[in-house]
C-alpha cells in the first residue's frame, strides 16, 4: 500500500508539472500576443499619422502653386498654411501644420520643398514648378465695388453716391456706370490710376508704366526701422489703394519675426535638414483584449535658429501696404461723371467716357445643366451646375433633414413668414435645419465636402432671411459656393465669413438670372422694408437685371455693409432720397481675392471677347514628372 501511495504522488507531482509548462508556455504565447498586439497598433498609429503627415504636405505643395498664383513668393508658415486647409476639423491631433520653402532652379522654375507634420510623424515631398500660360478668363465686373452695365440703354441713368458726415457712402473699389455717375457730400470715390499711354488709345493697357496711387517708391531691399518711419510718415494715406497683404515693392524691415523662416541657420538636432517645430507630450489610447491601453510619447522641442533678417519679407514682419501691385481704373462711366474729388498724387480725373464694359452672356454657362454632362455647344468655361435644388426631395415642411444631400441647406416655401411670394415660383431660404443652430440668432450653414465648392442651380427665387435670425455663417471655413437663383434674390438677413474680412478662406457667389416667363425678374433686393436692412453681407452679388438697395432711412441700422461687391447687368438702383447724415450708410469693400486669385467661387460668369477680364488660371503648374498629387487643393 504505502509503495502505491507513493506512486500515485509521483504520477501527482508530474501532472503539476506538465500543467505549470503548459500554464508558462500559454503566459508566454498571451504576453507574446499583447507585445505583438501593442507593437501592431503602434504601427497602426505611426502608418496613420504618417499618411496624415504626407496628405499635408501634399496640400502644401498645391498651396504654394496657389501661393505663386497670386503674386506671392510661395513660401508659407504653419500659421498661414491652415488657411489653405478647409477641413482643419478632421484632423484628431491639434498639433498638425504644413510648411514650405521654395528656391529658384532656373528662370520661371521653381523647385518647392514642402514638410507635413502630424503627431509625431513627418513627411517631405519635393516638386518642381514652372510657368505656364493663363487660359481661362471671367468678365471684369468682378473687379469693380458697383458695376452697373445699364444692359436697356437708359439715356437717363445715373448711379448715384452721397451722403454727408457719417450717412456718407464709402466705397473701396473700383465703380463702372453704363451711363452717367454723380457724385455728391462728402462720398468719396477712388479715381483712376495715373499711367503712361505708350500707344496713345486713351486707355491702360498691360505693360505699360504706371504707379500704385501714392506710391513713388518702390522698395526692393528692407529698410531700417527709422527709414521705415519716415517713409510711411510722408506718404498721403487718403490715396492708397490697400489690398490687406504684403505686395512686392511695399516698404518693409526685415528683422527678426520669433518664428523660423527658411533659409535662416538653426540646430539639425535628429539630422533630417528641416526645421523641426516643437511636439507636445501627447497620449495615445489602443484597445488591446477588450481593454484601453494607453501609449505615451514623450515632448519634443524645437530646434533652435538664428532669427535674423533673410533678405526677403517674411510673414509677421512690419510693413506698409500702400499698393495692390495692379493698375486701379477708379471711377468709370460712359457717360458724365460728375461731384467726383480732386486728383492727389499718382492719381487722375474721373471725367468719364471709358471704354464700355458690356455685361456678360449668362446663356452660354448654362447654369440649368448639370456639368458632368457632355458640355452644349458654345458653352463658356466652368459652365453648368453641380447642383439642382428644385430636384431635392423635400418634406412637407419644405425642409431635407438628410445632411448628406447637399440640398439640406435650402428650406423649400417655408410658411409662418410675412413676405410677398411671387406667384407660380418657389422659395427657397438658404438654411440649414440639420444643424443645431437652426433657429437661433445666429445660424451655421453646414456644408459637407459632397456639396463644397459646387454652382447650386435653384430653379425659383432665393432669401438670406429668417424671422428668428440677425445672421448667417458657414459652419466649416474654407466653404465656397456659387448660387444661381432662375428668378430673384432677397437679402435681409447678415451673412459673414468665417474670420471676417480678413482674408477669409470662405467664399459665395450669388447670381439671379432673368426669367424670360416671370416679369420683372433677375434682380436682387437687399434689405427688406418690413424687417430693416441686412447690416453685414460677405458674397459677391451680381443681378442679371437690377440690383435694388432697399434699406430704411432708420437711425436703427446706420449702414449697410457688403464685402465682396454690388453688380447689375442692368442698373444700381439706391433707394435713398435724403442725403444726411442720419441717413443709412452704404459701404461697399470690394472682395479682391478673385482678382489676385487666392479664392475663386466656382462657374462665376465668363469674360466677352475683346473686354477687360480677370485672369484666373494659374500660371504656375506642377512639372509633369516631379509629383503627382492627389491634394483637396489641385
Amino acid at each position: 500500500m504505502k509503495q502505491t501511495g507513493n506512486m500515485e504522488t509521483g504520477q501527482t507531482g508530474s501532472i503539476m508539472m506538465i500543467v505549470a509548462i503548459f500554464l508558462g508556455l500559454a503566459t508566454l504565447t498571451i504576453v507574446s500576443i499583447m507585445i505583438a498586439t501593442n507593437n501592431y497598433s503602434r504601427i497602426n498609429f505611426a502608418a496613420h499619422e504618417y499618411e496624415r503627415a504626407f496628405e499635408l504636405a501634399d496640400t502644401g505643395l498645391r498651396a504654394t502653386v496657389q501661393d505663386l498664383n497670386s503674386g506671392r513668393n510661395g513660401t508659407i508658415d504653419a500659421a498661414r498654411g491652415r488657411q489653405f486647409f478647409a477641413t482643419s476639423n478632421a484632423f484628431r491631433a491639434s498639433n498638425w501644420q504644413f510648411t514650405t520653402a521654395v528656391s529658384n532652379t532656373a528662370p520661371n522654375r521653381r523647385r518647392v520643398v514642402s514638410t507635413g507634420l502630424y503627431g509625431h510623424a513627418r513627411a517631405v515631398v519635393t516638386a518642381d514648378v514652372a510657368q505656364g500660360s493663363q487660359a481661362q478668363r471671367i468678365h471684369a465686373l468682378y473687379a469693380h465695388a458697383l458695376y452697373a452695365g445699364n444692359r436697356s440703354r437708359s439715356t437717363n441713368y445715373v448711379l448715384q453716391i452721397g451722403g454727408t458726415g457719417s450717412g456718407a457712402d464709402y466705397v473701396v473699389g473700383d465703380v463702372y456706370s453704363g451711363n452717367n455717375l454723380a457724385v455728391s457730400g462728402d462720398a468719396k470715390l477712388r479715381l483712376p490710376e495715373a499711367y503712361v499711354d505708350a500707344n496713345g488709345n486713351g486707355i491702360y493697357d498691360e505693360g505699360e508704366i504706371r504707379l500704385d496711387s501714392a506710391a513713388t517708391t518702390y522698395h526692393s531691399n528692407a529698410l531700417s526701422q527709422a527709414g521705415f518711419n519716415a517713409y510711411t510718415s510722408s506718404v498721403n494715406r487718403a490715396n492708397i489703394y490697400a489690398n490687406g497683404q504684403y505686395t512686392y515693392g511695399e516698404a518693409y524691415v526685415d528683422k527678426g519675426n520669433s518664428t523660423y523662416d527658411y533659409g535662416e541657420a538653426f540646430t539639425d538636432s535628429d539630422g533630417d535638414g528641416v526645421w523641426d517645430v516643437a511636439r507636445p507630450a501627447s497620449n495615445q489610447t489602443v484597445r488591446v483584449n477588450g481593454r484601453n491601453r494607453t501609449i505615451s510619447y514623450p515632448a519634443v522641442p524645437a530646434e533652435t535658429f538664428v532669427d535674423m533678417g533673410n533678405g526677403i519679407y517674411d510673414t509677421g514682419e512690419t510693413y506698409f501696404d500702400d499698393r495692390n501691385g495692379r493698375y486701379d481704373y477708379g471711377a468709370q462711366a460712359t457717360g458724365t461723371i460728375t461731384g467726383s474729388q480732386t486728383p492727389g498724387a499718382g492719381q487722375t480725373t474721373a471725367a468719364g467716357h471709358s471704354t464700355e464694359i458690356t455685361p456678360p452672356d449668362l446663356s452660354v454657362m448654362f447654369y440649368a445643366q448639370a456639368s458632368s454632362g457632355t458640355a452644349p455647344s458654345g458653352a463658356a468655361n466652368d459652365w453648368g451646375s453641380d447642383v439642382n435644388v428644385a430636384s431635392g426631395s423635400f418634406n412637407s415642411s419644405g425642409k431635407i433633414m438628410n445632411s448628406s444631400d447637399p440640398r439640406h441647406i435650402f428650406v423649400k416655401n417655408p410658411t409662418g413668414r410675412t413676405y410677398t411670394p411671387v406667384p407660380g415660383r418657389n422659395d427657397y431660404f438658404l438654411e440649414d435645419p440639420t444643424d443645431a443652430s437652426y433657429g437661433e440668432s445666429h445660424q451655421y450653414i453646414d456644408v459637407n465636402s459632397n456639396g463644397n465648392d459646387m454652382v447650386y442651380y435653384v430653379d425659383g427665387n432665393v432669401y438670406i432671411h429668417n424671422p428668428s435670425t440677425y445672421d448667417f455663417m458657414f459652419r466649416d471655413p474654407g466653404t465656397k459656393l456659387t448660387i444661381v437663383a432662375n428668378g430673384n434674390i432677397t437679402i435681409s438677413d447678415e451673412f459673414w465669413y468665417n474670420g471676417g474680412t480678413t482674408n477669409p478662406a470662405d467664399g459665395l457667389a450669388l447670381i439671379a438670372m432673368k426669367n424670360p416667363a416671370v416679369t420683372n425678374s433677375g434682380n436682387i433686393y437687399l434689405g427688406d422694408a418690413q424687417f430693416g436692412t441686412g447690416g453685414d453681407i460677405h458674397a459677391m452679388l451680381y443681378a442679371e437685371n437690377n440690383f435694388v438697395d432697399n434699406n430704411l432711412n432708420t437711425a436703427g441700422q446706420p449702414y449697410l455693409s457688403v464685402f465682396g461687391n454690388m453688380t447689375a447687368g442692368n442698373l444700381v438702383n439706391i433707394n435713398r432720397g435724403s442725403l444726411s447724415a442720419s441717413r443709412t450708410r452704404l459701404d461697399v469693400t470690394l472682395d479682391e481675392r478673385i482678382v489676385a486669385r487666392r479664392n475663386l467661387p466656382p462657374g462665376l460668369p465668363q469674360a466677352l471677347s475683346g473686354q477687360r477680364s480677370i485672369s484666373v488660371t494659374g500660371a504656375w503648374e506642377v512639372v509633369k514628372g516631379t509629383w503627382y498629387t492627389q491634394s483637396p487643393l489641385l
